[in-house]
């Protein structure tokens, strides 16, 4: 079954904030089995909103639109699918008496919020003011929504996931291969299967590996056989999320040291709820002083190999282990540019080294991109070494 996304507000168009509310909401709707047949995002401006709509409603049995419920006079979105439909808006004493409570505001205000489309259903936020709203057009279902991505995400856990059936998913497997690009995965399988088995595989390259997906398990078979070393099956995971999960299996504490991605890594494995009950903390040494004077990296070593060599990423990794007394320990040091690359070790050179169950693995990439890019590569690739040293041994 098909749906649709509609994103409503200036706000969208003009970059004035980062837009999430689309991928909360296609995440349900594809765990539930949907095909999403677009993502539309529009102005508040009536034709637009009427114009995509009826777009959507074409080819949709799922509509979720979202922004533009406030008590605000561009926010237009309720009387605009009202219109749309040919419906009125009417007054309801509900959502009056529960936003009277919460809401300080002279009554046209709180009326005006308390609108709701004839014959539609309205649900509760419970994470905001404004109602979520529900109506059937010709079979079609339209969910209205507020715009606020802490609303967005309360209503799409605790009233879309109840009210939006399921349907049949079609098995499909996810992995994730590493240091390796499109082309090189793409020419292998071009090697083995015909184009209409390959064009089943939709490939997502993304900083220091490919995310691939797929539904037939011929493929899967394949690409294991051809990428032991390199590949991952994360369940659609992020790496972050999937890390926390597999180092909870097995009880254990994480510790990262860092120099050239500066606390990215220590950022991304906080990103994720409950990152505490894994990760220990982290250090950022930048400077070869920092180095010496917070991980005890031996100044010798440093004046010999230099700060981007296995030698002193190991050190760091090792130390790194011993000062928060973590089960497992990655360390990464490189050179992220613009400058400061030569001949020997070029712009791009980056060492990341793992120290677990009492032994050390220590991988020397060179990676091509901007500052940004050689940095974020660094990070997923450190999670993938923790992964590959903790399912392996």
């Amino acid at each position: 079954m098909k749906a649709s996304i509609i994103i409503v507000g200036d706000e969208i168009l003009k970059n004035r904030i980062v837009e999430r509310n689309s991928t909360i909401i296609s995440n349900l709707l594809l765990k539930k089995g949907y095909f999403i047949t677009g993502k539309y995002f529009v102005g508040d401006n009536f034709k637009n909103i009427n114009r995509v709509l009826h777009l959507s409603i074409k080819d949709s049995k799922i509509i979720v639109i979202t922004g533009g419920l406030g008590p605000t006079v561009d926010d237009i979105t309720l009387s605009a699918v009202a219109k749309s439909l040919k419906r009125k808006l009417v007054f309801s004493e509900k959502i009056y008496e529960k936003i009277s409570k919460k809401m300080k505001a002279d009554n046209k205000i709180l009326i005006r919020q308390s609108l709701t489309i004839n014959g539609s259903k309205i649900f509760e936020n419970g994470a905001g003011i404004a109602f979520c709203h529900s109506i059937v057009y010709k079979g079609v279902k339209i969910f209205l929504l507020p715009g606020v991505t802490r609303e967005v995400e309360w209503i799409t856990d605790n009233v879309l996931e109840k009210v939006i059936p399921n349907r049949a998913v079609r098995k499909e497997y996810n992995i994730k291969i590493f240091d390796t690009t499109e082309t090189q995965i793409y020419q292998l399988l071009k090697e083995e299967f015909d184009s209409k088995t390959i064009s089943d595989i939709h490939f997502y390259p993304i900083f220091g590996f490919i995310d691939l997906y797929f539904s037939k398990k011929e493929i899967l078979k394949f690409l294991k056989n051809k990428f032991k070393e390199k590949f991952l099956e994360t369940d659609a995971k992020d790496l972050n999320l999937y890390l926390k999960g597999e180092l909870e299996k097995k009880n254990l504490k994480l510790s990262v040291a860092e120099s050239c991605t500066g606390g990215l890594l220590s950022k991304y494995l906080t990103d994720i709820e409950g990152s505490s009950k894994f990760f220990l903390g982290g250090v950022v040494v930048y400077s070869n002083g920092s180095k010496n004077s917070i991980l005890k990296v031996d100044r010798k070593l440093l004046e010999k190999y230099g700060a981007v060599s296995s030698e002193v990423a190991e050190m760091m990794a090792k130390n790194c282990s011993k000062i928060f007394r973590s089960d497992i320990s990655v360390s990464i040091t490189g050179i992220a540019g613009p400058s400061g690359g030569s001949i020997e070790k070029p712009v791009g050179t980056v060492f990341i080294s793992t120290f677990y169950k009492n032994r050390l693995q220590t991988e020397k990439y060179v990676f091509n991109g901007s500052r940004d890019i050689v940095r974020q590569k660094s990070v997923n690739l450190s999670i993938f070494s923790i992964l590959r040293r903790i399912k392996n041994e």
